[in-house]
């Protein structure tokens, strides 16, 4: 399967930022190299949800970028 994750500003920044504060106040340390990231979840343009549990096992990028 090869999920694309297209966003816009205004239905991805507010829940991603939610979320990378709620993340943040539950670690107790800071990653180390080989750490398991925290499971998310976010909701594409088509209305699917996906989980980055579902590529457990595969290389993953996860690009932040800003629009204009």
């Amino acid at each position: 399967m090869n999920y694309c994750v297209r966003v816009n500003s205004g239905v991805f920044w507010g829940p991603l930022t939610a979320l990378l504060l709620s993340v943040q106040g539950t670690m107790g340390q800071v990653p180390k190299v080989g750490d398991l990231a925290p499971d998310f979840t976010l909701q594409q343009l088509e209305g699917d949800y996906v989980s980055l549990n579902v590529f457990r096992g595969k290389v993953v990028l996860i690009n932040f970028f800003g629009f204009i």
